[in-house]
């Protein structure tokens, strides 16, 4: 029997780091990671980070076996003894996979953090509207021209609405391409450059809020 995986992740203490190294929440690391829009170091880094995150995860499942198993009300047996000593060997192999794993990701990390940044190669800042689009374009998405009408729409995998004007600004300025090997009628696929790669994976986000000015009092008229 093994734990089930739910939606809610299992933290690790190299969240925080690794979301500072690589400028984007685990959950999105995780995702861009199997779109491939990750450079390689930290393609590693997330793979490495998923595997830690699922071995904590194992570790605490039979932690909590052991703790109902050690309840006060408990009679102590050779039966539950025999038990206890199972679930100790099997916690005691959890944790160290999962030791074996955080160093893996320690090495991975540092290596990351030593390694030239990219320089994004669209330093042009995109709206959060923009960023939609790249990322459902990511996914998945087509280029398909109506038969009578000849319109051309947009066709995601997950069914996102996208707009025409949007598709063919950031075509425009080299983010997304068009296979022309296709006709439109049948469906061109449509995908990110390298440009709209690392635009999408270096975009710039708020570290801070700026606090406005306190309002100033207007000035005492003398009696």
């Amino acid at each position: 029997m093994t734990p089930t995986s739910g939606p809610d992740r299992t933290e690790t203490r190299f969240d925080r780091q690794i979301e500072q190294a690589t400028g984007l929440q685990v959950l999105d690391l995780w995702e861009f990671d199997e779109l491939g829009l990750l450079t390689q170091p930290a393609s590693a880094v997330a793979a490495a980070h998923r595997q830690l995150a699922q071995a904590e995860g194992v570790v605490a499942w039979h932690q909590r076996r052991l703790h109902r198993l050690t309840a006060a009300d408990r009679v102590l047996t050779p039966t539950l003894m025999d038990r206890l000593h199972h679930y100790l060997t099997s916690l005691h192999d959890a944790i160290t996979d999962r030791d074996r794993l955080a160093a893996q990701v320690a090495d991975r990390l540092e290596a990351l953090k030593t390694a030239e940044p990219p320089t994004p190669r669209s330093a042009a800042e995109l709206a959060p509207r923009q960023i939609a689009v790249l990322l459902a374009v990511a996914r998945g998405a087509m280029v398909v021209e109506h038969l009578v009408t000849q319109r051309l729409s947009i066709r995601t995998r997950a069914g996102q609405r996208i707009r025409w004007h949007d598709v063919e600004d950031l075509e425009q300025r080299g983010l997304l391409v068009r296979d022309p090997s296709r006709p439109p009628h049948i469906g061109q696929p449509l995908t990110l450059t390298d440009r709209g790669r690392d635009a999408l994976t270096h975009r710039n986000t708020p570290t801070h809020r700026t606090t406005p000015p306190p309002p100033r009092r207007p000035a005492r008229r003398s009696l």
